[in-house]
């Protein structure tokens, strides 16, 4: 599914983003417990999820959703 979503077929980028909806929510908890408009951050992570299929590079062997955690948690940090 991430070879496919990373060539940007819209069916494997909807259920990529159905798949790692609950790590989204769950990060977006975690590091911006009282944020304001939490919706925001969602979409804004949806951009996140793009730039990180861009980047991802399987040969290096880290599973894709521990790397697009990685990439979430910087950006809600910053």
């Amino acid at each position: 599914i991430i070879s496919r979503a990373k060539a940007r077929d819209p069916e494997a980028l909807a259920q990529l983003l159905v798949d790692l909806g609950p790590i989204t929510q769950s990060t977006i908890r975690r590091i911006q417990p009282y944020a304001q408009d939490p919706d925001n951050l969602y979409g804004e992570a949806n951009l996140i999820l793009l730039d990180a299929l861009d980047a991802f590079d399987p040969a290096r062997g880290v599973p894709f959703h521990l790397y697009y955690r990685k990439r979430l948690s910087y950006f809600l940090m910053d």
